[in-house]
């Protein structure tokens, strides 16, 4: 029953096979506790075990982004442990973070989860949440029209550390940088904003780039 938030199913998930209905747009990857998160848009937040990490063979291993995820061409071993939560709005983006599971869920806010997707708390947002992401301890949100906003985890929920305008652009992404100095924002207008966080509590914008 859809009425309870955790439920144990068998989906497919991966690998995406082109020939075959697919429920919803993969929108988010997280990798923590030892489990595979996977956010999908239109839908909820899918969980499975990481064996679909281990020992991939080495031609199959890409290095994709500037934080260092891979893709694994590989299924999973077991889908019998995909299980999926019922999230509150669309599942926009996922992220892992000592033992705890950040969803951005657009109009529903900020859905926190535990390692086994029991829902724990929903953190209301002041506009949108359209993408989340972790770096050093701290919960970065593209916030929609109100920019973006820092968090640091406070038991199962979030303490809003600071909330900055980009310019009253729509935040849809954001990206830190592996330093932890700079924070990329990519807005609506085919623009992205680069925005120093070495200091959480006044970060500022120092640079935008177009096209």
């Amino acid at each position: 029953s859809w009425n309870d938030r955790t439920l144990n199913v068998t989906p497919m998930i991966f690998p995406f096979d082109p020939y075959t209905t697919s429920y919803a747009p993969v929108t988010g990857i997280a990798v923590g506790n030892g489990k595979l998160y996977i956010s999908l848009e239109h839908q909820n937040l899918h969980i499975a075990e990481a064996e679909y990490f281990s020992e991939p063979a080495k031609q199959t291993k890409l290095n994709v982004s500037e934080i260092g995820e891979n893709y694994y061409d590989r299924g999973l071993k077991n889908d019998k442990n995909i299980r999926i939560a019922k999230t509150d709005g669309q599942a926009h983006a996922v992220v892992s973070h000592n033992g705890y599971i950040y969803v951005a869920c657009g109009n529903g806010g900020i859905g926190v989860y535990d390692s086994n997707l029991m829902h724990l708390n929903q953190v209301e947002v002041s506009d949108i949440a359209m993408d989340i992401r972790e770096k050093d301890g701290y919960i970065f949100v593209a916030s929609g029209n109100s920019g973006i906003t820092i968090y640091e985890p406070d038991g199962n929920g979030l303490k809003e550390v600071c909330t900055l305008s980009i310019d009253d652009k729509f935040c849809a992404q954001v990206v830190p940088t592996e330093n932890g100095r700079f924070l990329f924002v990519h807005t609506g207008d085919m623009s992205f904003v680069i925005v120093d966080i070495s200091d959480k509590s006044n970060p500022r914008i120092v640079q935008t780039e177009f096209n």
